[in-house]
């Protein structure tokens, strides 16, 4: 038993597929660059390829893009206050009666280079904070600690697909109003 719980500031919600929103497959190549000095963010590959095959994208893994081949770009990073470990530590000692909390911020940032040359840019920010603190114990059957971050990093690709998917529907007339690679 412990007495922490993690708890999502839910920023950016699930979404469901939009039927309207499924391409026709498509394959994308893609790399990923996770930034965090806290050896955290571990290995979300199988939920970005889930996320977008749920929109009809095929992802390949290729660091570079090659011309005609749709590519995406994804940065995962991972911050947090280096000075919450003190009363973390505090809480510890005092076999958790005394409460502390840590602040995960997440940013997911994006460019997607599709087969035409057009560029797209996004970008998704959310935080989870955990909880230390004896009556968590109650809360921790139901805000598992652990996997509070899966599920955030879940919503955050289900968000990428989503968008990628519903900008690719949109009219060619606005399509012509994104960044052109040069």
């Amino acid at each position: 038993m412990t007495g922490c719980a993690g708890f999502q500031s839910n920023q950016i919600s699930f979404i469901s597929p939009d039927t309207n929103a499924v391409v026709k497959p498509e394959i994308i190549t893609y790399s990923i660059t996770k930034d965090s000095t806290y050896g955290a963010l571990g290995i979300f590959d199988d939920a970005l390829i889930s996320e977008m095959n749920s929109y009809g994208w095929k992802l390949r893994q290729n660091p570079a893009a090659k011309n005609g081949v749709s590519h995406l770009q994804i940065g995962l990073s991972l911050s947090k206050d280096p000075a919450a470990l003190l009363p973390a530590m505090l809480t510890g000692l005092s076999l958790y009666l005394i409460p502390s909390w840590e602040t995960s911020n997440y940013k997911l940032t994006a460019n997607f280079l599709d087969a035409n040359g057009d560029e797209h840019y996004y970008e998704f920010r959310d935080k989870t904070v955990l909880v230390q603190w004896l009556p968590m114990l109650l809360a921790f059957p139901f805000a598992y600690p652990f996997s509070t971050e899966e599920e955030l990093i879940k919503k955050m690709y289900n968000n990428l697909a989503y968008k990628i998917s519903k900008d690719r529907t949109i009219s060619p007339q606005l399509t012509n109003q994104s960044t052109r690679r040069q």
